[in-house]
């Protein structure tokens, strides 16, 4: 996936009160975002994922007052477009007002974030895989 012209990475920060007040765990943000049925236009957010992602990861933390998610994903060929990229960070705007989203390649993240996306402890890379999009063995 690193130098795969289909992989993008997806920065997003959110106020933390914002967020506390919508979410438990990052997963249930991740669950909200990629599976739910809310939509932007006339397609869910599952039907969405389902359209153009094939595989992921994802990273969160917090920093203050800031909850920090670092999304990787891997598109279907030839599926980025403009478009897919404003709907992406629509999506997560929608999810928690005050988000701000950055989307990217992994060529622009610093050498600290490309380690941790492909570095594995115990077996298990440090990014959380995605559910059905994701073979847990690698990701290729």
């Amino acid at each position: 996936m690193v130098l795969d012209p289909n992989t993008i990475v997806v920065r997003v920060q959110i106020p933390l009160i914002g967020y506390l007040n919508k979410f438990s765990t990052p997963s249930s943000y991740f669950r909200k975002f990629a599976h739910s049925n809310s939509s932007i236009g006339r397609r869910t957010n599952k039907a969405f994922f389902k359209k153009y992602f094939v595989a992921g990861g994802y990273r969160a933390d917090v920093s203050e007052d800031v909850m920090n998610f670092i999304f990787i994903f891997k598109l279907k060929p030839g599926s980025r477009t403009s478009t897919i990229d404003a709907s992406i960070k629509l999506r997560l705007i929608k999810l928690v007002d005050g988000s701000e989203v950055r989307i990217g390649t992994i060529q622009d993240e610093d050498n600290e974030d490309k380690i941790r996306m492909f570095t594995q402890r115990n077996g298990e890379y440090l990014f959380q895989p995605i559910g059905e999009l994701y073979e847990r063995k690698k990701i290729s």
